[in-house]
């Protein structure tokens, strides 16, 4: 079977090139050369011509018959394989299938348990300074911690150093991340 012919049954069909899909539709309005095409499969048996109506544009239409089915079962040719994934990429595509049913995020779905920034208002108390009161002023301190519950251990927590700045608090807490790997490692 030809190429484009082929391709008209799939498309009417609503299927893939290689006849993968759903059969959701069964139709196909032609225009120009597909005419010749479509009546060339209502000759085979593959196809019937319905009239011309305002709904198509004045063209007619054609619908695939159970042999036309068929003939796409067995012209179409084989998909190729499915790529070879890593075990990174199967994770990531098990997420995306997931539906969001496994956590707001990727890191959730692969139990990762990903650091919080915490932050509180410290109170610096008033003082004198060359015989004047300095009246007291609040500053903001962060540090991010990570709280992994594991059921043999409890809690595991890795939190940094509080700090006057968020990116202080994330480079504290990143060299106790460190500290934490390497005595896991020892």
């Amino acid at each position: 079977m030809k190429s484009k012919l082929l391709h008209i049954l799939q498309h009417s069909r609503g299927l893939d090139e290689y006849g993968q899909g759903r059969r959701y539709r069964n139709h196909y309005v032609a225009g120009g050369k597909d005419i010749n095409h479509c009546r060339e499969l209502v000759t085979m048996g593959y196809m019937e011509e319905r009239p011309a109506s305002e709904l198509t544009g004045g063209s007619p239409w054609f619908f695939v018959t159970c042999a036309g089915d068929q003939a796409i079962d067995q012209f179409s040719p084989a998909p190729p394989p499915p790529p070879v994934l890593t075990k990174a990429q199967r994770n990531y595509q098990d997420y995306l299938d997931a539906d969001g049913c496994t956590g707001d995020s990727f890191a959730d779905h692969l139990g990762i348990a990903k650091p919080e920034v915490e932050r509180e208002l410290q109170w610096i108390d008033g003082h004198l300074n060359d015989g004047k009161w300095i009246s007291g002023r609040h500053e903001w301190r962060y540090r991010y911690r990570r709280v992994a519950r594991n059921r043999y251990w409890g809690q595991d927590v890795v939190a940094g150093q509080w700090k006057p700045t968020k990116q202080e608090a994330k480079a504290s807490y990143k060299a106790a991340l460190q500290v934490r790997r390497q005595r896991v490692a020892a």
